[in-house]
């Protein structure tokens, strides 16, 4: 009895099996069928795809039959896929198309105009006469010479600096028999601003000697940009001897089209490139953005700061920027090289849009 038993279970659990594998191969084989799909093309016009044999609509040839292979479906929307042209590895590799994984980017737009450096205000400086007399001698002789701030520049005698001079020391005698401290004051004064410094004051104070002939030094550092006088040379009060400016430090002037208006802002970073020097680069920050537009050429003018090296870049020098505008939000960003080519084709009876991808 008990064989019977172990034999009828055994029985039962063997007709299981070969049902759930006859099921499987049924499924199998409804997938395979479902790899596969045919249609009638024509030679000449490939986007022409019926479901049956017949004549091509557009040159009136027979059509041939073909078959393509069918993908399932990705989870999600239907109605996203519609329309979709789905191509085999094989496939992809004849008709050379690559794809690539998109990624959420901040996109900078650059933006190249014509600029030049020009010298920054705050750096020249004028050196000017500033009573009449007459040019003795020149330690500065030529323009472009730096000069550093303290070197003697030019010596200059003239008849109302050694006034000046003899009132300071009238003023000096008398301190001693009265109290008039606030005339010396006043005379010290004047002869700081006729351009004599401290030690120079210091001398005459303690010499009691008047000094004919005044060695101007220069108040800043830079290079002379313009040497307006020569030796022997008068001078009358206000005239302008020396123009001296400090070059560490420039202004690029970009002449900005005011389309491009909106792109830069106060603070964006600006990229120099000197086409006297293109292996120099050099970086600076819009500061200033003019408020006027040139009604001829309609551009604005944009004015940044630039730290440059010495003897790498000149005032008037042209220069190649490339403004890079704040990051805007981030976007949906593809390489520069793919690109999408959307047009209406022939597909049977109906009109359908059909979205290509290649590579430029």
């Amino acid at each position: 009895m008990e064989k019977i038993k172990y034999s009828l279970l055994t029985l039962i659990l063997l007709t299981f099996l070969f049902a759930g594998c006859s099921e499987d191969d049924k499924h199998k084989d409804e997938r395979d069928k479902k790899q596969t799909k045919e249609y009638w093309t024509c030679t000449m016009h490939p986007q022409v795809r019926m479901d049956g044999p017949g004549a091509c609509p557009i040159c009136g040839m027979d059509l041939i039959k073909k078959t393509e292979d069918i993908k399932e479906p990705a989870a999600g929307n239907d109605s996203d896929m519609v329309n979709m042209v789905t191509l085999t590895g094989k496939k992809q590799v004849l008709a050379n198309v690559s794809t690539v994984m998109v990624s959420r980017e901040k996109l900078n737009r650059e933006i190249s105009v014509y600029s030049y450096l020009d010298f920054t205000e705050q750096s020249r400086k004028i050196i000017s006469a500033r009573f009449n007399g007459r040019i003795e001698k020149l330690y500065v002789n030529q323009t472009g010479q730096y000069v550093k701030i303290g070197q003697p520049l030019f010596e200059i005698y003239s008849p109302d600096l050694v006034q000046a001079q003899n009132d300071f020391l009238i003023a000096l005698n008398g301190l001693q028999q009265i109290d008039n401290s606030s005339l010396v004051a006043a005379a010290k004064i004047k002869l700081e601003l006729f351009g004599m410094t401290t030690s120079q004051i210091k001398q005459i104070e303690e010499t009691r000697k008047i000094q004919n002939i005044l060695t101007y030094y220069a108040p800043i550092s830079g290079s002379v940009i313009e040497k307006k006088v020569q030796e022997g040379m008068y001078v009358n009060e206000g005239t302008s001897i020396f123009e001296i400016a400090e070059l560490s430090t420039l202004w690029n002037i970009s002449e900005i089209n005011e389309k491009d208006l909106a792109f830069v802002k106060l603070g964006s970073t600006v990229k120099l490139s000197l086409k006297a020097y293109p292996q120099e680069e050099f970086t600076g920050k819009v500061t200033f953005i003019y408020p006027v537009v040139n009604s001829q050429t309609r551009t604005v003018k944009i004015r940044s700061d630039s730290q440059t090296k010495a003897g790498s870049s000149s005032p008037k020098c042209t220069v190649k920027p490339s403004f890079q505008p704040l990051p805007a939000k981030g976007c949906w960003y593809l390489p520069r090289q793919l690109y999408f080519l959307v047009k209406e084709q022939l597909f049977g009876s109906k009109l359908q849009t059909v979205c290509l991808r290649g590579v430029m």
